[in-house]
């Protein structure tokens, strides 16, 4: 758990510090539902994925943060409010990945999509 956790953040990190793609291009990119991998190709989650808003320092995000989050995904996305974070169906893994280290300013702190 804390090997994933670490690979995690390190991409984070990579991420904000203007890296573009997967810092580890062979680590599966998603925390959310389950994805697939046979050949080399990344089918849809059956579930979904998980998808949280993060803020640098406090672990409490404000609803209206989430709400915008939420707002940044296509129509065709379908989304639920979960506990922490929202859900995405009705995408691909890579179209999903694709919003992941997007910023969000609100009220002059910055929260990133993860």
């Amino acid at each position: 758990g804390l090997c994933w956790w670490l690979l995690g953040q390190l991409q984070d990190v990579y991420c904000l510090c203007g890296g573009e793609g997967l810092l580890f291009p062979r680590v599966l990119p998603l925390d959310g539902g389950p994805v697939v991998l046979t050949e080399g190709h990344v089918h849809k989650g059956t579930n979904g994925y998980r998808v949280n808003v993060k803020h640098k320092i406090s672990d409490e995000v404000p609803e209206p943060v989430v709400q915008r989050a939420m707002k940044i995904f296509p129509e065709k996305a379908r989304i639920e409010k979960l506990r922490f974070g929202f859900k995405v169906t009705a995408m691909s893994a890579v179209e999903v990945f694709s919003f992941h280290g997007k910023v969000i300013c609100h009220e002059g702190s910055v929260y990133t999509i993860n």
